[in-house]
Formats: C-alpha cells, sequence, structure tokens
C-alpha cells in the first residue's frame, strides 16, 4: 500500500527501518512505533518535495470515533459522518509554516470502520477501561486502523519550518500524537505531540 511505502521510506531516513514493521510494536524511548494499536495514539508522517508536503496520518479508529466496528445507532453513524467530513478538511488537521499558496487534495481514507458493513459481527469487547495501552483485541473482535493521507501543494519550494496540529480539538479522545518528518534538510523525530504541546519545530538538527 502507498502509505506503507511511505512509512517505510521514512523510517529508513531515521535510521530505524525495525520500527517500519506494520505487525510489530516496539517502544523505545516512550515511542511507540508504526503499525500499533494503542487507543489514544495515532502516528502521522510527513514528507516534503519541493512544493509537495504528503501527509499520512495512521490512528485507531476508537481514537476518532469512539468504535471500532459497523455502526450500529444512528448516533454512532452520524459519529463516522463527523469524523469522515473532518478528515476530508485537511487544513483543520494540521497546518505547517514556512511554505505559501498551498492547495490540499482531497484525503485518501483506508478505514473499514467506515464501510457500512450491517452484517458485520457486533464488538462486544469492553472499551471502558484505561484506553493508555496496549490494547486486546480478544476473538471475533477486529482492531481496525485509520489511513488517513493527503498532500499540500504549494507555490514555492520553501522548507516547512512548523507544525501545529487541530487534531487534538478536533478528536478529544486523541492523548498523544508521534510526528515523523522528512524534508530537504533531513529528517526529524519521531516526536510525541500533545494537546499540551500541540507544535514542533521542523527544522533538523
Amino acid at each position: 500500500m502507498r502509505h506503507l511505502a511511505f512509512a517505510l521510506t521514512l523510517a529508513a531516513a531515521l535510521g530505524g527501518a525495525a520500527h517500519a514493521d506494520p505487525n510489530h510494536l516496539h517502544e523505545e524511548e516512550g515511542m511507540v512505533s508504526l503499525g500499533a494499536h494503542v487507543h489514544g495514539l495515532a502516528e502521522l508522517q510527513i514528507a516534503q518535495d519541493g512544493g509537495t508536503l504528503t501527509f499520512v496520518l495512521d490512528t485507531p479508529g476508537y481514537n476518532l470515533v469512539g468504535f471500532e466496528r459497523a455502526p450500529q445507532t444512528a448516533e454512532e453513524t452520524a459519529a463516522l459522518d463527523r469524523a469522515r467530513g473532518l478528515l476530508n478538511r485537511p487544513n483543520l488537521l494540521a497546518a505547517v509554516a514556512g511554505p505559501t499558496g498551498c492547495t490540499a487534495s482531497a484525503t485518501e481514507l483506508q478505514a473499514d470502520v467506515f464501510a457500512a458493513a450491517a452484517s458485520a459481527p457486533a464488538d462486544t469487547h469492553d472499551h471502558s477501561h484505561d484506553h493508555d495501552h496496549d490494547h486486546d483485541h480478544g476473538a471475533g473482535t477486529h482492531a481496525q486502523n485509520v489511513v488517513a493521507t493527503w498532500t499540500l501543494t504549494c507555490t514555492g519550494t520553501v522548507p516547512a519550518s512548523r507544525l501545529s496540529l487541530g487534531l487534538f480539538a478536533l478528536f478529544p479522545r486523541l492523548e498523544a500524537v508521534e510526528v515523523s518528518f522528512l524534508g530537504p534538510a533531513g529528517a526529524v523525530g519521531p516526536a510525541r505531540l500533545t494537546p499540551a504541546r500541540p507544535a514542533l519545530a521542523l527544522s533538523a538538527r
């Protein structure tokens, strides 16, 4: 898949190709690797190539809507519609300083949770527990991540200098986002952003 190829490229540039294993959970200095399904945690990978910035957001569906199965009520259907609508407004999700004259593409979504799967078995797992840890999905349940990809096409090639996330205000279940950036001057991150620290300097050190 395109987002996985992007992740492998970025992980290699960061010197951590092992972090790109989509089936492996690896913790190091508080960081969780690509593919980990941890409620409250998401990953955002950004790459800048000239005037184009590509964003890949990978998050458990729970962070967006509070469940990971086909909707069972009108309220859950409305929550899915809301999340889909917000994900299709990239300028609300993340903003970068530096590049100018940028136009956002439509968001490409890869997410089973958004499919109308009325015949899917109900998820009977109790989500009421503390979710700031690895989530155990037993038999009959499905750990579903949402992958959202979008691009910004800008008129110039000025390097992005700062990232500000709007994700926390839009999706209150998000507790942390691991951000990795690959730009003209090199790689930055991964760095953990939180509601108390929603911005990051993108200048490679």
